[in-house]
């Protein structure tokens, strides 16, 4: 596995802290920006990218956005996050080192690319196709206490993954086990 995540204030790609693997080597890249530019950032976007290797399947998803947006007076901070951006993906290799992408799909409902499209689809826009995986922290200072809210909306697929179970076809009635158990109790009564 491989990955490269970037931080970067908006619009500002290129001043941003890159962090990354090469091999078993873990990378931090700091570019020299002018004292304070960390300090009280209003909003910080974050770039992630993987390359992922498993079975013999190579994915690959690239710039998958987040964004932090920040607010702070004398008593009160508020941090706000987000995804924001679909990311680019590539499926490749061959599953197990034998099977093309294209043949595995005949064993999943739909194909890998619709599911990893509906999987950011609904991590970045979510169901209703605007509020996606979030969360929301309030920090409220009283003297020497402090009372923090954490909020968070997280989505997963309603769908079950079920190898080899064809979509939206009713189940055979009476099912075959009812009947194998039902003809194996008769034989052995």
């Amino acid at each position: 596995m491989s990955y490269r995540i970037t931080i970067f204030k908006s619009g500002e790609f290129l001043n941003g802290i890159e962090l990354y693997n090469e091999g078993t080597k873990t990378f931090l890249k700091i570019p020299d920006t002018p004292e304070g530019y960390w300090s009280k950032p209003e909003m910080l976007q974050i770039h992630v990218s993987l390359f992922i290797r498993v079975y013999g399947l190579e994915i690959d998803i690239k710039n998958l956005g987040y964004k932090l947006h920040f607010y702070s007076s004398k008593n009160y901070a508020k941090i706000t996050g987000g995804f924001s951006k679909l990311p680019e993906k590539k499926i490749s290799g061959r599953f197990l080192n034998i099977f093309p992408p294209g043949m595995v799909n005949w064993f999943i409902p739909g194909n890998m690319d619709e599911y990893f499209d509906g999987y950011f689809l609904l991590l970045v826009y979510g169901s209703k196709g605007n509020e996606g995986n979030r969360f929301e922290s309030e920090f409220f200072q009283n003297g020497d206490k402090m009372k923090v809210i954490f909020k968070s909306q997280a989505e997963i697929f309603q769908d079950r993954f079920t190898p080899f179970h064809s979509s939206n076809e009713k189940d055979d009635e009476p099912s075959f086990w009812d009947i194998l158990q039902k003809n194996l109790i008769e034989d052995l009564s």
